[in-house]
């Protein structure tokens, strides 16, 4: 009798055991289940972010280009000089005012003009000079002087040495790198590349069309269509 009471005792237990291994993978089961939904809704979140991020990343990227047509419009009068050495006791409006007599344009007016600092500071070549001129007419003037004059040299103004003087518009950093792009693009296609009221043109010899680059994307898809 004691020997089937241990025998019950046996299985009572190792049915307890049992038991609780069930309810302890049980609430496993729960548990990890619990787990696979709530990811299921991050992942339902998921495509939501990402239309955010694309739709702030977008908003973004427009308001960059907003920001930089304000600052470009801002510089529609302005001329940028490049070239002229730098001393410590230089008087620019003489050297601006020499440069217009040279070019044949006496008559026409600045507001200010001053050297801007190099975005490398170790860039030890001369600083530019920004010109703000009185009208976009009056730069239009210069710029067409200048490109009929082909070029004007620092020794023509009083300086020693023959480097060129290089005057042009006054670019956003952001079009002068798209600038500098495409004229890079241009000298290895043989095309002409300027700049006009301080937007960007390139003309092809093959049929003489003109086009108006206006951003990368622009530069990249003429590339890949000519």
């Amino acid at each position: 009798m004691d020997k089937m009471q241990a025998n019950l005792d046996v299985v009572m237990n190792q049915q307890k055991s049992v038991t609780e291994s069930v309810e302890f993978y049980g609430n496993k089961i729960d548990e990890f289940t619990k787990k696979m939904v709530d990811f299921e809704k991050q992942l339902r979140v998921i495509p939501k972010l990402e239309s955010t991020v694309a739709t702030t990343s977008s908003d973004l990227n427009n308001l960059q280009i907003e920001v930089d047509h304000i600052q470009q419009q801002a510089r529609l009068s302005n001329l940028e000089i490049n070239g002229i050495p730098e001393n410590h006791n230089e008087k620019l409006p003489s050297i601006i005012n020499n440069i217009f007599n040279i070019l044949e344009e006496p008559d026409v007016g600045f507001d200010s003009c001053f050297r801007v600092p190099h975005i490398d500071s170790k860039n030890r070549n001369s600083r530019s000079i920004i010109v703000r001129m009185n009208s976009r007419a009056q730069k239009d003037n210069v710029l067409a002087s200048i490109r009929k004059r082909r070029g004007l040299r620092v020794n023509e103004i009083g300086f020693a040495g023959d480097s060129p003087i290089f005057i042009n518009d006054h670019l956003t950093s952001k079009n002068k790198q798209l600038y500098r792009k495409t004229r890079l693009y241009a000298k290895s296609s043989g095309a002409t590349c300027w700049t006009r009221d301080c937007k960007i043109f390139v003309r092809f010899p093959q049929n003489g069309k003109i086009l108006h680059v206006t951003s990368d994307a622009a530069l990249a898809a003429m590339q890949t269509s000519l």
